[in-house]
């Protein structure tokens, strides 16, 4: 199974997921992507806070994931969000112990 590139050029192609796949570019051109440095010294820190160790053999498979979550992260923070456009959602709040919802 292979995914094509649609005719605008827009959609990336990819292999199948048995194949390796490559990385994509960094979400803009100016945007500084961490280096495979940094994610390992990301991958050691956060695994030494948690206490949850990473085997040598899912390392590579673990970098990957947080090189793909680095470039999701700066894709999403490229979009540029107006204030006034951001909709919140209600909060809940328990009422009051004196049965009052004020």
């Amino acid at each position: 199974m292979r995914w094509s590139r649609s005719s605008s050029g827009s959609a990336r192609s990819w292999a199948s997921p048995t194949c390796r796949m490559r990385r994509p570019p960094p979400a803009s051109p100016g945007s500084s992507r961490l280096n495979d440095m940094e994610l390992k010294s990301y991958m050691d820190a956060a695994s030494g806070l948690l206490n949850l160790p990473v085997a040598a053999e899912w390392q590579p498979g673990t970098l990957r994931f947080l090189g793909l979550a680095a470039d999701m992260a700066a894709l999403l923070e490229s979009v540029p969000l107006d204030d006034a456009e951001l909709v919140q959602a209600a909060v809940f709040r328990l009422p009051d112990e004196g049965g009052s919802d004020v």
